[in-house]
């Protein structure tokens, strides 16, 4: 089947091109997503009509993914407080969730996927280096300190 791609799809093409790709792929997954068009005469009118409006919707994701990944890069590090025991180990443990609650409080929407970190999660204080995926070519890194709060 030949589509008409309306967003960029890895190893397959940008905005606009026209692909050819197996039927199912196209009617069970590009077509219900809104990835892809049919090309056929009506569909192409349609898609050189809204062509502009695409591309600037695509221009404000890359701004907005630049915007973020710049206010991470300022942070440089972050610390989160825990309660620890002996051996400087942490009642329960640090994850995803614990960063991205920080992150939230700074202005920084993340979500779980796109954090790395070194282990599933983090049961000592120290510090640690963590990755922030953005998008799959946009990697940034963080310095996580785990350090005990006093009372």
């Amino acid at each position: 089947m030949i589509i008409i791609l309306l967003c960029k799809i890895d190893k397959l093409g940008d905005i606009g091109d026209k692909v050819v790709v197996k039927d199912g792929y196209a009617r069970n997954f590009l077509i219900p997503n809104n990835k892809a068009l049919v090309a056929n005469k009506s569909n192409l009118l349609l898609f050189n009509s809204r062509k502009l409006q695409l591309e600037q919707e695509l221009n404000y994701r890359k701004s907005q993914t630049i915007d973020r990944i710049n206010k991470i890069k300022k942070l440089n590090s972050i610390t989160i407080l825990a309660k620890v025991g002996r051996n400087n180990k942490i009642f329960g443990s640090i994850n995803s969730n614990h960063i991205i609650k920080y992150m939230k409080d700074q202005g920084i929407h993340l979500k779980s996927r796109e954090i790395s970190l070194p282990t599933k999660s983090i049961r000592k204080i120290g510090t640690y280096d963590i990755k922030i995926l953005i998008e799959k070519r946009l990697v940034t890194k963080l310095s996580l300190k785990v350090e005990s709060y006093k009372k």
